[in-house]
């Protein structure tokens, strides 16, 4: 049991001693996935105001 202990322990050891290219590109990442996280949400905002123009432009129309 000490062994697997251990070796968790040098697994979590290597994943926080990652070399600095590693370090920039996972902030890298992260930042892309947050402005696509938010471009998503822009575009589901606007897709939700166009179904609404639509619905009232279709309600002036039968007027």
């Amino acid at each position: 049991m000490e062994s697997s202990d251990a070796s968790a322990h040098s697994t979590q050891a290597r994943e926080i001693k990652k070399p600095p290219y590693q370090q920039e590109r996972l902030v890298e990442f992260l930042q892309l996935k947050a402005e696509i996280e938010s471009l998503l949400e822009h575009l589901q905002s606007m897709k939700q105001q166009n179904s609404e123009l639509s619905e009232e432009l279709a309600v002036t129309e039968r007027l």
